[in-house]
């Protein structure tokens, strides 16, 4: 993670996992992990996409990744 921290453009990189809330609508998921992450731009998202560390990472856990998705979101 400190490298991501490091790269130009990151604000905000952590990964999170589901908590029991009692609120019947959440389906907690025990085996699911979401990195939230903030970027400046969406060139510096592409570049972090691209970082020889981060393609060093995918293929090292590949082997425990069931299915990844990305959203790209924005406030309104």
């Amino acid at each position: 993670m400190p490298n991501v921290l490091n790269e130009k453009g990151c604000i905000e990189y952590y990964p999170t996992v589901d908590v029991e809330s009692g609120i019947a609508i959440q389906r907690k998921d025990e085996l699911v992990v979401t990195i939230l992450e903030k970027w400046e731009s969406l060139d510096a998202l592409k570049a972090h996409i691209k970082a020889p560390h981060m393609l060093e990472y995918r293929e090292e856990v590949k082997h425990i990744v069931g299915d990844m998705s990305l959203k790209i979101l924005e406030k309104v």
